[in-house]
């Protein structure tokens, strides 16, 4: 049921070149720092709604949601408050150009942009978070 993944990474990969790092949240167990790896956008699965269309064992659809957060250097700049955004701003938008519309297979419907919840300063970096649906036909 978490099978897009590796899809979704590797089409990230292809559609937003702009990227240092392309990976699954997995990636991030092992790292000290951040740092070395930015720009970087990580996918993580989130959670799954299921529609049956009876309770006689009917089509069974699952509504899957993920998460792509991008991390972006976060710069002081007197002279601009707005760079570390002005950073992620041309990703993001590369993110959702690679996500939004896709569909892996016939069995998926479209991935949609559902969300782009507000960001989260830290000193050294920015983290911007993307959310996408997808559907699938379960059975």
């Amino acid at each position: 049921m978490l099978t897009l993944e590796p899809q979704i990474i590797a089409r990230i990969k292809t559609e937003a070149p702009g990227l240092s790092t392309v990976a699954s949240v997995a990636f991030l167990a092992g790292a000290q720092d951040i740092a070395p790896y930015i720009p970087a956008a990580f996918v993580i699965p989130g959670g799954a709604q299921y529609t049956a269309a009876g309770a006689d064992g009917g089509p069974l659809t699952e509504t899957q949601h993920w998460e792509v957060v991008l991390y972006v250097k976060h710069v002081k700049d007197p002279a601009d408050l707005a760079t570390t955004s002005s950073l992620a701003g041309p990703l993001l938008e590369a993110v959702v150009g690679a996500l939004h519309g896709w569909r892996f297979d016939k069995r998926h419907h479209p991935m949609a942009i559902a969300d782009r919840p507000d960001p989260v300063y830290y000193p050294g970096f920015g983290e911007f978070p993307l959310s996408f649906e997808t559907r699938r036909l379960v059975r």
